[in-house]
């Protein structure tokens, strides 16, 4: 999953991003507020 389908799912109301795959990606300045990233992949995620 890249940034933009993250934005796009969190924007249509999803928060559950469970043992999603964010390695790489840049989420520098994003608000999450509620998001579920339990088990996501966040190795080399630029936060």
């Amino acid at each position: 999953m890249d940034a933009d389908e993250l934005l796009a799912n969190y924007a249509a109301g999803g928060r559950a991003f469970r043992f999603a795959n964010l390695s790489g990606v840049n989420l520098h300045d994003i608000k999450l507020s509620g998001a579920n990233l339990y088990f996501a992949n966040l190795s080399d995620a630029k936060l």
